[in-house]
């Protein structure tokens, strides 16, 4: 995929997480970067990514409020939410957040490429409940498919 077909939000504040997610997914994805959720609640709304991800940091000095907002904003609504939370995950953190997926730091490649296939597939369920936006052949199945072949990679290594 060459034309980075799939547009990620990162709502992240600490560098080196960024850094990791950026090695992976600067060649692959429209990457679009805010330091506090105000500014990620906004760009969210106005560019309508395909993927958010937000780093559980931000979260504590707000409230879980800015989930619940992307979760009840037509607009923004059906964007899977990838949580990244630094220490202990807590039992209800990703709850909480109305996450998709909780991802715990330090994470391994292999343990980011599940994390964004598990919201790939929900981005293709969703778009097969709707045939008018579901195509066989699309940004999300051929992202899936490449990122299977990388799994794999890993794995004979």
């Amino acid at each position: 995929m060459q034309n980075k077909e799939i547009s990620v939000l990162l709502m992240i504040s600490n560098g080196h997480i960024l850094e990791r997610l950026s090695d992976f997914a600067l060649n692959r994805y429209r990457l679009k970067h805010v330091t506090n959720l105000e500014e990620g609640r906004a760009l969210a709304r106005s560019s309508v990514p395909d993927i958010i991800f937000i780093h559980s940091v931000l979260l504590q000095h707000v409230s879980w409020d800015i989930c619940t907002v992307l979760r009840n904003n037509e607009v923004t609504s059906h964007i899977p939410i990838i949580l990244i939370t630094t220490g202990g995950l807590g039992r209800h953190e990703p709850a909480l957040c109305h996450a998709d997926v909780a991802l715990s730091v330090p994470f391994s490649k292999k343990e980011l490429i599940l994390a964004i296939q598990k919201v790939l597939s929900l981005k293709v369920q969703l778009m097969k409940r709707y045939p008018i936006f579901y195509k066989s052949d699309n940004a999300f199945t051929r992202e899936q498919a490449y990122l299977s072949q990388v799994l794999e990679q890993l794995l004979e290594t």
